[in-house]
């Protein structure tokens, strides 16, 4: 793994989270934003992933890209929500409240968040 400098710097709590819920991964990257988030990029069996943290360090979202290997389920619901679109982008998002895809089709307007079941919705 390359734990340089990036690995010393993340607090110990969400490190300690990091190394238990994914195993092996690499720490890319990380930032706070303006509101305290912490948004923390790895590389975990050869998929890139972002973990978010509260100001507090709890955990919030994991967000694990998968355009290359949409489910058949997401795709399927998408294309009965919207025949012909193309999926430009997809990632699956895990929250304590629960997990689902995030899709962006080709239509601006048109992006979804579909539940695992292939329950659509409008994203915004």
């Amino acid at each position: 793994g390359n734990s340089g400098m990036v690995g010393t710097q993340l607090p110990q709590s969400v490190k300690s989270y990091v190394d238990s819920m994914f195993v092996g991964a690499t720490v890319v990257d990380f930032d706070i934003e303006a509101n305290g988030m912490m948004e923390v990029d790895l590389r975990h069996n050869g998929v890139s992933k972002e973990v978010m943290f509260d100001r507090n360090q709890n955990w919030v979202m994991t967000k694990t890209d998968c355009t290359r290997n949409v489910p058949a389920a997401v795709a399927e619901a998408v294309r009965n929500e919207m025949p012909g679109a193309r999926i430009d982008d997809c990632d699956y998002v895990e929250t304590p409240s629960g997990n689902y895809y995030i899709v962006e089709t080709d239509n601006p307007d048109r992006d979804f968040k579909v539940t695992a079941d292939g329950t659509v919705s409008p994203l915004y």
